[in-house]
């Protein structure tokens, strides 16, 4: 038979499918609630309703960034303003600026800015150099870069930058933006005299490696030297097979015996080969690849064949 066989281009596509589960991580795709912002409308007027009118507001704000609507972004300056939160009240200003005029939403603006443009300002941090930070305001985590209304007066920010944290104080005027960098610390002894170490392991004393966190490369060379092993047989074995078909193609009938135990030798071996392969991938996977070790050695490519599906 010429050309490989239904059942084996099945098994090619059966192992490829494993072998790609074996090295790939796929992130899951997880979809919005479609009735998130009915959801967040639903608490907002209950809690309205209640009169908790800051969780109200809060909630009413949340259905209208979900799904942009008139209806919640007047129940949510309705509620801001009972709540008599400048910060929220704010923010609500500035997201009507970008909406379509309105004349009900004008309205709520207007009554929010006489109330709260003069109880808040914005205020942005950024990380002083490359090695980044964590800030949090007033207990509340802060997204970096960003402009943040925040009530005026004086703020609470705490500082991490390396795990060593640092609490600053930043007065924010009303109606002013405030950008703040936070100082950046005096690096640590070990990394300041970093790419010192480094030319002293190079040049003269040896300084230790770090410990391997993964395996060692030669046990990646000894699994993939024994998979080219496994590969060079079988595809030696298929040869021998493709030769004895033929002399059974020609005429000569005692090759058969001989062609179907060869064919049968060169499927198992290209079972073993296969799962060689996915041995050899996660053995690569979990190599410590930083070492010097391994900067001596790369993973080899190593090819064999498809599987057999000659009939004698």
């Amino acid at each position: 038979m010429h050309g490989v066989p239904v059942t084996a281009l099945r098994g090619i596509r059966c192992f490829v499918a494993a072998l790609v589960l074996a090295t790939c991580t796929f992130a899951l795709d997880v979809q919005a609630n479609p009735n998130a912002a009915k959801e967040a409308y639903d608490r907002a007027a209950d809690a309205f309703a209640r009169k908790s009118y800051s969780e109200a507001a809060a909630s009413f704000a949340l259905a209208d960034r979900l799904e942009p609507n008139p209806i919640a972004l007047e129940a949510a300056f309705k509620a801001v303003l009972l709540a008599d939160d400048p910060v929220l009240g704010m923010e609500l200003v500035e997201r009507a600026g970008s909406r379509p005029a309105n004349p009900k939403i004008d309205s709520y603006v207007v009554q929010a800015k006489a109330a709260f443009e003069t109880r808040a300002g914005k205020l942005s941090v950024t990380c002083a150099d490359e090695r980044g930070c964590t800030v949090k305001l007033n207990g509340v985590d802060l997204e970096l870069g960003k402009r943040h209304w925040v009530r005026a007066g004086a703020q609470q920010l705490a500082v991490t930058v390396d795990g060593a944290t640092k609490p600053y104080s930043i007065d924010v005027k009303p109606r002013a933006s405030v950008d703040f960098t936070a100082p950046a610390p005096p690096r640590s002894p070990s990394a300041a005299h970093g790419d010192a170490a480094t030319e002293t392991n190079e040049a003269g004393p040896r300084v230790e490696d770090k410990p391997s966190r993964g395996l060692h490369p030669a046990i990646f060379g000894v699994t993939a030297g024994l998979f080219a092993i496994a590969g060079g047989v079988t595809i030696w074995s298929g040869v021998d097979t493709l030769d004895l078909h033929d002399r059974y193609e020609t005429g000569d009938d005692g090759a058969r015996d001989a062609g179907v135990a060869a064919q049968d030798r060169t499927n198992i071996l290209i079972g073993v080969v296969a799962g060689g392969a996915v041995a050899t991938t996660i053995v690569a996977i979990f190599t410590d690849w930083g070492g010097k070790d391994a900067e001596a050695s790369s993973p080899t490519a190593v090819r064999f064949a498809p599987p057999f599906g000659i009939r004698f």
